[in-house]
């Protein structure tokens, strides 16, 4: 029973362990016997491996779908909200299967959290949590989505489908530059003035619950979005706000091809590849045509050097020094042919020999 120490797990290894020491009457702990914490840590394994198969199953997985059409999301719900207050609240919708609490915050992360539940030690400075309601039928989610904006305990429900989210980017707002501790209903307050709101989110952190810094606002009406967007600057909290209009990932604006192969500054700046060559280019003349004039200027101090401007491409020559490299080619391709004609005459004269 020495190999049974080093907990080397495969599947129902605990069914053979047992019958294997059932089979040799080995039932005490001593000499090698069956050890408690062993079959403990296999049973553990064991019992993991088949919740990873249980959750990766396909049946699983339709079932969990199915079940999500049937869901109900609630959000800024009031801490002192119970969940026979919710049930209550959605009972006119249809029968309700199940009520769940999630995302309630907790005064620290140290102690276990369902400790902190039980005793309510929530946070001082946030008010909210979230709940998922399980109608039995699929007609019920559409009558609970009705009582979107609806007050519980002095907060406006959000409420949204588990299975597909409605967000209208058209009639919502970017809002950032928030205090951490920004609350939903204060924002409702400070917008209330633009139009009416369907539903406020400030986006929080999944642990702690405190908020990021940013929300959204969708209200009814698209029009009132232009009049959110002049309150951009306004403080709320001792705080400039900063207002956006709500765009999708989908539309955000692409770089060009060309200018991802720059750095970030050139690129923001609208360069490209081709403009840096002409940039070179323009910069390799100007050096040369300083150059020149300085070799001039320190050889010959009587003639000046004769300087005319090219029209193509606007830059500086020194016409003297051009001229003289044109009779040089022209003097190679003249000794060129001279050594081709004696070739030819040479060759003649070979010929006629024979």
């Amino acid at each position: 029973m020495g190999d049974t120490t080093k907990c080397d797990y495969e599947p129902g290894c605990i069914s053979k362990f047992l019958t294997r020491n059932s089979a040799s009457g080995n039932h005490n702990d001593h000499d090698g016997g069956v050890k408690s914490d062993v079959v403990s840590s296999l049973f553990k394994k064991e019992y993991q491996n088949n919740a990873d198969k249980r959750i990766l199953s396909k049946p699983f997985l339709k079932e969990q779908k199915i079940q999500n059409q049937r869901t109900v999301f609630v959000g800024n719900v009031s801490l002192n909200s119970t969940k026979k207050d919710l049930e209550n609240h959605f009972k006119s919708c249809g029968k309700i299967e199940s009520v769940r609490l999630r995302s309630v915050p907790i005064a620290s992360l140290e102690k276990p959290k369902k400790v902190l539940v039980i005793k309510k030690d929530f946070h001082p400075k946030l008010k909210t949590s979230n709940a998922y309601i399980v109608f039995q039928d699929a007609y019920s989610v559409s009558e609970a989505l009705k009582l979107n904006n609806m007050e519980l305990d002095g907060f406006h429900l959000r409420v949204d489908s588990a299975s597909s989210k409605t967000h209208q980017n058209k009639s919502s707002i970017f809002i950032g530059n928030l205090r951490f501790d920004a609350d939903e209903e204060s924002l409702r307050k400070f917008f209330e003035v633009c139009g009416e709101i369907n539903y406020v989110r400030v986006v929080r952190d999944k642990y702690t619950r405190m908020g990021k810094g940013f929300a959204y606002i969708n209200f009814k009406d698209s029009s009132s979005v232009d009049l959110a967007l002049t309150m951009d600057g306004q403080e709320f909290c001792n705080r400039p706000l900063r207002i956006n209009r709500s765009i999708s990932k989908s539309k955000k604006v692409k770089k060009p091809e060309s200018s991802k192969t720059l750095n970030g500054a050139a690129a923001k700046k609208g360069y490209t590849k081709g403009t840096f060559k002409d940039i070179r280019s323009q910069n390799g003349l100007e050096a040369q045509v300083k150059s020149r004039k300085r070799k001039s200027d320190s050889n010959d101090f009587s003639r000046p050097a004769k300087i005319k401007k090219n029209q193509s491409n606007g830059s500086l020559f020194d016409s003297s020094k051009t001229e003289s490299a044109k009779k040089r080619k022209t003097a190679k391709k003249l000794k060129r042919k001279a050594a081709r004609e004696l070739k030819k005459i040479k060759l003649g004269e070979l010929l006629s020999k024979k």
